[in-house]
């Protein structure tokens, strides 16, 4: 979890979704009031592997998350992303 300007939280992990797939990391940013502004999720490149959120660092004009990837059957990367914070739309990825 972070803290963004003028009281917004952003919030980081993994969800399950029902007939979607395997674990796929999301990103949410809620505002003062408790309230959704957005919801930013990442569903891995390998078609059975999954994305996972470690951690989100709130950074004045930018967002920043860290987890991992897994790209192949057992074989994970780490993901580190840059969000725009006022959509939640990915700026720049790197998987190392």
């Amino acid at each position: 979890m972070a803290l963004g300007p003028a009281g917004s939280v952003f919030l980081c992990g993994y969800e399950v979704l029902v007939d979607q797939g395997p674990e796929q990391g999301f990103v949410r940013k809620f505002d003062k009031d408790g309230g959704t502004v957005w919801t930013y999720s990442r569903m891995s490149i390998y078609p059975d592997g999954f994305s996972s959120f470690h951690r989100v660092i709130a950074d004045g004009d930018a967002i920043f998350v860290v987890g991992a990837e897994e790209i192949d059957d057992n074989v994970y990367q780490v993901l580190v992303e840059r969000l725009d914070p006022v959509d939640g739309q990915p700026v720049w990825t790197v998987l190392q």
